[in-house]
């Protein structure tokens, strides 16, 4: 069969289908192509809870059913598609559906995604539109909850590009930090509705350390350990207590050490700017790239570590 699916896009049918028992034995492909997605808008309406602003749809689906079960492999391809005004809607989903689509759409303003779905026909609830929005809204829950796992499938850098390590007590990266956000900058260039906040942290007991560590070892420059541990913890000339060993004067003087109050802070605001400064560099869009402060979790604000956040 072939027509014009909204009387305007292409639209073919092929394949075999037993005139009277379609569940038994059914195996078609059907191709649409440039369809207008505003036919669409009641279903959009409904389960997103927003208009159709604009966009064209294309799908090349086969569907086949095999005694009585359905099974759907759609390649979908959605072009310029936005969403307009909210409205009021019961069965609207609570995803960040914006979120979803700004990871899926191209420069080009293109979105495409197979969509598996799958059902049997004895089940007394099955509405094909209601499985097929179902499938179309777990796809989108999976990219908004995990957009990071996404962007490292499509543009490399790792598996988890919410974060780059550092060097404990340092604004120096670690060696995964170059990969990683090269792969965020082609991430923000090849998806134009994305922003990213970038946020620092330090860890008060491994930074704590090793900042306490460096202190020491400026102190000790142009002058020897037992000098300076004697000069901090002047002896007692009536106990008569033995000399204690290199070890322990060490450990001694590090816990000596006092950080400045605000130190932690300013490590962890060092570590942002040289993030921003390592994307600018690797021509990540700055207008879409933005600093934040305090929003991170007290387990994330306490590690040594830049995060990342889209929407």
């Amino acid at each position: 069969f072939t027509g014009l699916a909204g009387g305007l896009a292409p639209l073919s049918i092929k394949g075999r289908a037993m005139p009277f028992r379609t569940d038994q034995d059914t195996d078609v492909t059907v191709k649409i192509d440039g369809s207008d997605l505003g036919d669409f808008d009641p279903y959009v309406r409904k389960y997103i809870g927003r208009t159709v602003q604009k966009g064209k749809l294309g799908v090349d689906a086969h569907v086949a059913i095999q005694h009585r079960a359905l099974d759907v492999l759609a390649k979908v391809k959605l072009d310029q598609f936005y969403l307009g005004d909210k409205v009021d809607s019961p069965d609207a989903t609570d995803l960040p559906v914006k979120l979803a689509l700004a990871l899926l759409r191209d420069r080009k303003g293109l979105i495409e995604f197979d969509l598996p779905v799958k059902g049997n026909l004895d089940d007394p609830d099955i509405r094909y539109g209601r499985i097929v929005w179902s499938a179309v809204l777990n796809l989108l829950g999976k990219v908004a909850a995990s957009p990071f796992t996404l962007l490292g499938k499509l543009f490399g850098g790792g598996e988890d590009l919410s974060f780059v390590a550092f060097v404990p007590g340092t604004d120096q990266m670690g060696p995964e930090a170059q990969k990683k956000l090269a792969a965020l900058a082609k991430s923000l260039q090849e998806r134009p509705d994305l922003q990213m906040d970038v946020e620092g942290a330090a860890d008060p007991a491994e930074d704590g350390a090793a900042m306490r560590k460096a202190e020491l070892g400026r102190k000790l420059q142009g002058t020897d350990l037992k000098t300076l541990f004697f000069k901090t913890f002047p002896p007692d000339p009536k106990a008569k207590a033995p000399e204690p060993p290199p070890a322990e004067m060490e450990q001694r003087l590090l816990s000596a050490q006092t950080l400045d109050a605000g130190a932690l802070d300013d490590l962890a605001q060092r570590r942002a700017k040289a993030v921003l400064a390592a994307l600018q560099q690797a021509q990540a869009p700055q207008d879409r790239v933005f600093q934040t402060k305090g929003t991170r979790s007290a387990e994330e604000a306490h590690q040594p570590k830049v995060w990342f956040a889209v929407k």
